[in-house]
């Protein structure tokens, strides 16, 4: 008997060739369109928004601290021996050149492509909520000839007045003419601060200068100046046990306990002197002076038993401000005005403190992570998820003392009192400082004293690379230096020099999709592994 057998299901017929080209060039079509005016594509081309983007680059490793960063290879570098500064601990290198012109990389240090990011363009057309926002990575036409991509982080909108004051950003809303200052969103804010001496790479000797021995005067690290119970100072991890007060002191003197400078040095295009290919060794080209810094954040992991307290303090000009986190718990916020600026003797000037704020969270037997930081006139203190913040009524700014605190530096100092602390990854970090004087240029653009009101169609955008940015402040200083796509809009006073256009804007920066490349020691540290490590979003 024949057995029944289901129907088979028809195969279905192989599509032609012809479809199937028709298929990928389709996809390849729509792959385009997407990428052209919805998600453009670009590579970093400088190093003007180091250290959230880089250009072309290396990584060097420090042989003082061991600290590893970024080195950048300018073109236009004026001799054949290439100086790197170790923005940790201020040792400096100098490397020769293999050949030339540059920006042939020294043999030492191994060079990687810069980052490659992808940009959000379309929001930028529809305007309104998606116009682009303050302390955004935007991507526009470079006024000067609006044909070339630059990369900035943007700080003045349409119809505001912007003045950049000691570092920081005042802005005036549109309609209004009282600054006031800007303060960076959490987002951003993280982003931009920078290592500035981190104990984790200690260094082995003072550093500082190319020029011998004798001229190696900065050496960071942290000074015993009142009391005694602490150890490890000159270790990864150090601790205090004891009972009475006794506080440490951050100084970049070897042999000195004055407080010690925070400067916007950045190790991606540092040092801040050239030397002359012919010239003599104590000879030497003064290039950019780095400015003080006092925006800074302390940090690290603390471990606290018994009934007293650790203390991280830090300043502005006349204002200090201390965290304390104690052995049960207990975390505040607290103030104290000087009569002076701090100095060795500054505990004589000391008025009685405030107390502004105050928590509590579970007994920091574990390591908690602990910080105190000055950022835009803002104070905060973070103790594991606890997080205290000054206020307006309590401390702010006018543009007017802004400009008289200007270049002040300030004690940073830890404190322990009646209880046993280990302290971990102690780091000092410095926010971004929007540099206002520059070399040759006698006035730039909304740089202090002179606040500059943007036309309702203007942008004004800094790189976060302060120093070596050339951006808003500089730009167009001279009036034939404007593209001639502005000039019209220049002659009939309808245009800023150094603002970006609104139709010159092209959109937000948002993810570093391929950040260059890992040099492989198995391939004489030749750069061949995907650095993936590094694949982030923009902020």
């Amino acid at each position: 008997m024949k057995k029944n057998t289901p129907p088979q299901p028809k195969r279905p017929s192989k599509e032609p060739a012809l479809a199937q080209i028709a298929s990928f060039v389709d996809l390849f079509v729509w792959l385009l369109v997407f990428k052209s005016f919805f998600l453009p594509l670009f590579i970093i081309p400088t190093g003007s928004m180091a250290q959230t983007l880089y250009g072309a680059n290396g990584v060097n490793a420090c042989p003082n601290c061991g600290y590893e960063y970024p080195v950048g290879f300018d073109e236009n570098y004026p001799t054949n021996l290439f100086v790197l500064q170790c923005p940790n601990c201020r040792y400096e290198q100098t490397l020769e050149q293999t050949s030339l012109p540059l920006p042939t990389p020294p043999a030492d240090v191994s060079q990687k492509p810069g980052d490659r990011i992808v940009v959000h363009g379309w929001p930028y057309d529809i305007g309104g909520p998606f116009a682009p926002k303050r302390w955004e990575v935007v991507v526009f036409k470079v006024p000067s000839e609006g044909q070339t991509n630059y990369i900035k982080r943007l700080l003045g909108l349409p119809g505001e007045k912007i003045e950049l004051i000691d570092g920081d950003l005042f802005v005036a809303p549109a309609g209004e003419e009282q600054l006031r200052i800007a303060r960076k969103p959490r987002y951003a804010q993280d982003t931009l601060w920078m290592p500035y001496f981190n104990q984790d790479y200690p260094p082995r000797e003072p550093s500082g200068s190319i020029f011998g021995p004798s001229e190696r005067a900065f050496f960071p690290h942290w000074a015993e100046r009142t009391g005694e119970g602490w150890s490890g100072l000159d270790t990864r991890e150090f601790g205090y046990k004891g009972g009475a007060a006794a506080a440490l002191r951050f100084v970049t003197n070897p042999d000195g306990f004055q407080p010690g400078l925070v400067t916007d040095i950045y190790g991606y295009n540092g040092p801040y002197r050239y030397v002359p290919a012919r010239a003599a060794p104590n000879e030497w080209i003064q290039n950019i002076q780095p400015d003080l810094v006092t925006d800074v954040r302390l940090s690290t992991e603390a471990e606290v038993r018994g009934d007293g307290f650790v203390e991280l303090a830090i300043g502005k000009r006349y204002d200090r401000f201390y965290a304390r986190l104690y052995g049960d718990g207990r975390v505040t916020l607290e103030h104290a005005k000087w009569g002076a600026e701090m100095t060795n003797d500054a505990s004589d000037t000391e008025l009685e403190r405030q107390t502004w704020a105050e928590t509590r969270i579970p007994a920091p037997r574990n390591p908690t992570r602990f910080s105190i930081e000055h950022a835009d006139y803002r104070v905060i203190v973070r103790a594991g998820d606890a997080e205290l913040a000054s206020t307006d009524e309590q401390y702010t700014i006018t543009p007017k003392e802004a400009r008289i605190r200007a270049g002040a530096s300030q004690a940073i100092e830890i404190v322990a009192e009646n209880c046993d602390v280990s302290l971990r990854h102690v780091l000092i970090s410095r926010d971004v400082h929007y540099k206002t004087r520059q070399a040759r240029i006698a006035r730039g653009n909304a740089v202090e004293p002179y606040p500059l009101r943007l036309f309702d169609t203007e942008y004004f955008v800094c790189g976060d690379n302060s120093p070596r940015s050339h951006d808003s402040r500089w730009w167009n200083t001279q009036r034939d230096e404007i593209g001639p796509h502005l000039q019209a809009r220049f002659q009939a006073g309808e245009y800023h020099a150094g603002t970006v256009p609104r139709d010159q804007m092209i959109g937000r920066a948002f993810f570093v999709y391929w950040p260059g490349f890992m040099p492989l020691p198995l391939a004489g540290n030749r750069p061949l592994l995907p650095d993936a490590g590094r694949v982030r979003f923009v902020k």
